[in-house]
């Protein structure tokens, strides 16, 4: 199962040993994704280096940041299959405003050809968020996709303008 990673003030903290274990135990891809004033930017790669990973946690500094390291438990390997994703397909179907997702977890009700969170965004996020944008970023909202998702999955969301939250169980 894949690891995501989170820190609102840099990954000075995290060890050497923890992000090579990450990287070991995580082959399939790293996605990184933060706020770079008031923007969501996203990097993804199949591969990376523990020397090249540090360094661009260390360039990103003290914002807000995912980083999701990937163990594919289905058939979408390579970069198509690395975290995050994004909501809505298109700039016009949203009005140029991009929510970015990546998960931890299966969700076990999609089907075994099918990335698990791609089908999730597009069966149950996108049609929501498409009526209202900013619902994600409720608590109600929150608290109701937790319960939904079940115990075993986390979501990390951030938004283009640099909003993000994390849902479900997680541990700090």
């Amino acid at each position: 199962m894949c690891l995501i990673l989170h820190s609102k003030v840099g990954f000075d903290s995290i060890s050497k040993r923890e992000i090579k274990g990450a990287l070991a135990a995580n082959p399939d891809g790293v996605g990184i994704f933060w706020d770079e004033g008031g923007n969501a930017e996203v990097y993804k790669t199949e591969e990376i280096s523990y020397r090249s990973l540090r360094a661009m946690l260390r360039d990103i500094g003290r914002k807000e940041c995912f980083v999701h390291f990937r163990f594919a438990t289905n058939s979408i390997w390579g970069i198509e299959g690395a975290h995050p994703f994004p909501v809505f397909n298109s700039e016009t179907e949203s009005a140029g405003y991009q929510v970015w997702i990546a998960h931890n977890g299966i969700f076990s009700h999609a089907p075994r050809d099918v990335h698990d969170t791609q089908f999730f965004i597009a069966s149950t996020l996108r049609p929501i968020l498409l009526r209202d944008p900013f619902v994600w970023r409720t608590s109600a909202f929150q608290d109701l996709l937790t319960r939904a998702i079940g115990g075993a999955n986390r979501l990390a969301f951030l938004d283009s303008s640099g909003v993000g939250a994390r849902i479900g169980r997680w541990y700090d």
